[in-house]
């Protein structure tokens, strides 16, 4: 398995890839940013045997420096349940280590989305409930942080911290 990171060489195909994945959502605006300002964010195709089977990647908050958090993480459908999960979720955590980054962190809405959930609660990640009031959308959307250390001490709980969710509904529309 290999990770190809997105260029504007392989942008075609990393759209391509998400909207298989990702059919009512954008991450266009997440990849060029990442091109703009690779320090603040970068994306990967997933490829595996030289077929592109999905898309993985990591961006971070200033406001919050010891935080990876996971972006746009998913896996064609045929490729699901064979390990290529915990293989990329492997990924990200040693690039966000490579990185400096202490902690990972994670996402992921809540509806209809119990195997998703169980499998990031399956590789260490524990899971709140994220409700903001300064962030709309976070009371639109039920989401779940989900969080693991990357070395062996306690991971503080996330606490409902803004993770700006509103801007990013906005920017995948």
């Amino acid at each position: 398995m290999d990770f190809v990171q997105i260029d504007k060489t392989n942008l075609d195909t990393a759209r391509e890839i998400e909207n298989t994945i990702f059919p009512h959502y954008n991450a266009l605006n997440n990849y060029l940013d990442s091109l703009i300002n690779p320090k603040k964010s970068e994306y990967y195709l997933i490829k595996d045997n030289d077929i592109f089977i999905g898309i993985i990647g990591l961006y971070s908050y200033d406001a919050y420096p010891d935080d990876a958090w996971l972006g746009w993480f998913g896996l064609l459908e045929e490729y699901r349940g064979k390990g290529y999960g915990r293989k990329a979720l492997e990924f990200f955590e040693e690039l966000a280590k490579d990185h400096g980054f202490r902690f990972a962190r994670l996402f992921t809405d809540t509806l209809n989305n119990d195997k998703t959930r169980n499998f990031y609660k399956h590789l260490g990640f524990f899971e709140e409930r994220y409700i903001n009031f300064n962030d709309p959308a976070s009371l639109k959307y039920p989401i779940s942080i989900f969080s693991k250390s990357l070395y062996d001490e306690r991971c503080p709980h996330w606490n409902n911290r803004d993770i700006h969710f509103t801007k990013q509904v906005h920017k995948q529309q």
